[in-house]
């Protein structure tokens, strides 16, 4: 039984993976650690100065958030800017005034796609770690090439002191 590409076309036993799909075209570039780097520098920006819409660009819907107590579907914008809106005030409780992403693991199972954990310690007005959360991220860059958070599954926090 002959097996056939997308193209209609079939493809012989020697070269069964035959795909033309990137002939003509410039491959993607793959993400590197610079651009995911870069990614979190800006989600921690936002997340600690408050802005839930700067928060919520760096989303694409639909997606995911899991933790041990929680599952939440994300639509539209306007449910992530509501869910991260508050998250200034509620570091503040904590004396967090700054984060940075720590990537601890990081793994690309395909040009477009990145699966990473991260640590974010909690920094004070002096610098200081007063404690750290930590998070696994499925990260997708868009049809513009940008990186999109797509699921984030929820670790767990520790506080010093």
């Amino acid at each position: 039984m002959p097996i056939y590409g997308n193209d209609d076309t079939e493809i012989t036993e020697p070269n069964l993976r035959r795909s033309n799909s990137l002939e003509g075209k410039t491959p993607p570039r793959l993400l590197d650690d610079d651009d995911v780097q870069a990614f979190l520098d800006e989600f921690a920006h936002a997340l600690t100065s408050g802005d839930g819409e700067g928060v919520a660009a760096l989303w694409d819907v639909p997606a995911l958030v899991v933790g041990d107590d929680m599952v939440r579907s994300i639509t539209n914008a306007a449910e992530l800017v509501a869910f991260f809106g508050g998250a200034k005030d509620q570091y503040a409780e904590h004396g967090v005034t700054g984060t940075r992403g720590e990537i601890l693991s990081l793994d690309r199972p395909t040009p477009k796609i990145v699966q990473l954990t991260v640590r974010w310690p909690w920094l004070d007005d002096n610098g200081n770690e007063v404690g750290s959360e930590s998070s696994s991220y499925v990260l997708r860059k868009d049809d513009a090439g940008n990186l999109k958070l797509r699921v984030a599954v929820m670790r767990g926090a520790t506080h010093e002191g």
